[in-house]
């Protein structure tokens, strides 16, 4: 696991969408294509909310399981490295856990079991600690 993103919730998007994130002010549920949610059908999406990862409130076993079944490192394809996005503490107020999910669709639609979450709003700008840019070395 990172130790940068151990401990936080985090949002994934690509270099070209976080251009797109800075000069519109929020990161919002509402454009897919911000987001490692690439797909309209899945559950975030199709409530036009932003997807996040939930590296808080997780032991650290549930998150190297869901670790070894996702691509969360390299989400993208080349030309797009992942763009973490770090939030700060006071976002949580409004998060929606995993288990509502579970609840509402008994897994019927598409989301990462126990770590993805979401936030129904657009996030502004002020509400992010950090950003990690990464470049990801792929096999040749």
């Amino acid at each position: 696991m990172s130790p940068y993103l151990k401990g936080q919730l985090f949002h994934i998007t690509t270099s070209e969408n976080w251009i797109k994130i800075k000069k519109s002010g929020h990161i919002t549920g509402k454009d897919v294509n911000d987001s490692l949610c690439q797909q309209r059908s899945s559950y975030g999406p199709k409530r036009n909310y932003v997807c996040m990862f939930d590296w808080k409130n997780n032991p650290e076993e549930i998150i190297e399981q869901q670790l070894t079944k996702l691509y969360v490192f390299d989400p993208y394809d080349e030309k797009n490295d992942p763009i973490f996005v770090i939030f700060k503490e006071s976002i949580e107020t409004n998060i929606i856990p995993n288990e509502v999910a579970v609840k509402e669709t008994g897994y019927r639609e598409r989301f990462v079991p126990k770590v993805e979450c979401w936030h129904p709003d657009d996030i502004p700008l002020g509400k992010i600690k950090t950003v990690l840019i990464t470049k990801y070395v792929r096999d040749q």
